[in-house]
C-alpha cells in the first residue's frame, strides 16, 4: 500500500508544480561596428515552466585613434525603457571593455522584432573632446 502513496503523491506533486520541460537552451550573438567602435554580445537563453533565463557577455572595442579619458555605454532596448549602463575611465586605443548581463532579455527582445541598441559617450584626446556614437546591433548567423 506505501508504493500507491508514494506514486500518487509523485503524480499530484508532478500536477501541481508543473512537470514541464524546458525548452532547450538558445546560444545567440549580435553584432555591428561603426567607426570608432566594435560591439558584441553572446550568451544563452532557456525558458522554463515559468521563468527565463539569460546570461550573456559583451564586448565593446574602441578603434579609434585617440586614447580615451572617460567612456559611458548605455545598453537597451527599442519600446523598451530598461537600460543598463557601464562606466569606464582611461580606455586606450585597441582596448577592449566587457561586461555581462544576467536576464536582460536580449533574445525575447530579437523575438519581438525589437532592436539592441548600444550608445557610447566618450572623452577623448588631449583637448577631452566629447564624442557619441550609437550602434544597432544585429544578429550574426
Amino acid at each position: 500500500m506505501k508504493p500507491n502513496v508514494s506514486i500518487l503523491f509523485l503524480l499530484i506533486f508532478c500536477i501541481f508544480t508543473g512537470c514541464v520541460e524546458h525548452e532547450p537552451k538558445k546560444e545567440f550573438a549580435f553584432k555591428n561596428e561603426s567607426e570608432n567602435w566594435v560591439a558584441s554580445i553572446s550568451g544563452t537563453y532557456s525558458r522554463g515552466s515559468s521563468d527565463i533565463f539569460e546570461k550573456s557577455s559583451a564586448i565593446f572595442t574602441y578603434k579609434g585613434k585617440e586614447n580615451i579619458k572617460s567612456i559611458y555605454i548605455t545598453t537597451y532596448t527599442s519600446e523598451n525603457s530598461f537600460e543598463s549602463g557601464t562606466e569606464v575611465n582611461e580606455v586606450t586605443n585597441g582596448n577592449s571593455i566587457e561586461t555581462s548581463f544576467d536576464n536582460f532579455g536580449f533574445w525575447e527582445a530579437h523575438e519581438e522584432g525589437k532592436d539592441i541598441i548600444i550608445e557610447f559617450e566618450w572623452r577623448e584626446g588631449d583637448s577631452n573632446t566629447k564624442k557619441k556614437e550609437k550602434l544597432i546591433l544585429e544578429k550574426k548567423e
